[in-house]
């Protein structure tokens, strides 16, 4: 099975391109201070890349020069070097970690490197010990359209960039465009209450209005027999009622053709 994985990392190392790599050191590796800058994104590490065959090697040094591991990538494939302090905890998708213990992370993983195609992470351990991970980089999907296209899915990173905009509003539904910050656009749609019945009605919208009323109702008709209310809403809507009125007079009442007390 070593011999397969050797095999598969070698063919990967023969098809990389070396282009983006030319300019990277080939030699130095292992070494405390190498003559190769320090591309650490920790303050609290140092790291040092170099290339050779087309192979990136990435080396991780902690403050004092101490050498902690280091890991070789080429074409998604990955291998751990037999190097530094703490080579046998250096765990990637290609190799785990080659000793086990029974210690647990003493704080949250740091990303010491990350050039958008590799990562690497430093744990330290309860045994006074560093775990070392490296892998292929996560990259943020800022646009959900793009992302769903790829079946890319997850949480987007982008922000939004100015107030979201309302693009339509029908009383029943609206929507919204919020422009992100990483140039793209988030639709938002939300339901709007119903503040005007007759309007409602010919929508198709039915519910509770959540107006409330802006002045008393005003009588606007009364035939002693039913009296309409009209009353003024906070939506700027105007709420008609109609309730029925006792007859008091008998003779009036005979000439309406209402019966009763």
């Amino acid at each position: 099975m070593r011999m397969i994985t050797r095999a598969v990392f070698a063919v990967s190392i023969a098809i990389a391109t070396g282009t983006a790599l030319a300019a990277t050191p080939a030699t130095g590796l292992g070494q405390s201070w190498p003559n190769a800058s320090d591309v650490s994104t920790s303050p609290n590490f140092h790291v040092y890349v170099f290339a050779l065959g087309g192979v990136k090697y990435i080396q991780v040094n902690d403050l004092n020069g101490n050498v902690l591991g280091s890991v070789g990538t080429a074409g998604g494939q990955f291998i751990t070097l037999p190097i530094g302090r703490y080579a046998q905890q250096v765990a990637t998708p290609s190799q785990p970690a080659a000793v086990t213990t029974d210690a647990t992370p003493a704080a949250a993983p740091a990303t010491v490197y990350n050039d958008g195609t590799t990562a690497v992470t430093a744990t330290p351990m309860t045994d006074g010990t560093m775990a070392l991970s490296a892998a292929a980089a996560n990259q943020p999907c800022n646009d959900p359209v793009d992302c769903s296209m790829k079946g890319v899915t997850g949480q987007s990173n982008a922000i939004s960039a100015t107030t979201p905009a309302t693009v339509y509003n029908n009383r029943a539904t609206a929507m919204t465009a919020a422009p992100m910050s990483g140039g793209t656009m988030t639709p938002a749609a939300t339901s709007q209450p119903c503040d005007d019945p007759v309007d409602c009605s010919m929508k198709g919208v039915t519910g509770q209005s959540n107006a409330a009323s802006a002045a008393a109702p005003a009588t606007v008709y009364n035939n002693r027999s039913t009296a309409v209310t009209a009353a003024p809403m906070t939506g700027g809507t105007m709420t008609p009622a109609a309730a029925s009125q006792p007859c008091d007079d008998p003779v009036d009442c005979s000439m309406k053709g209402i019966t009763g007390q």
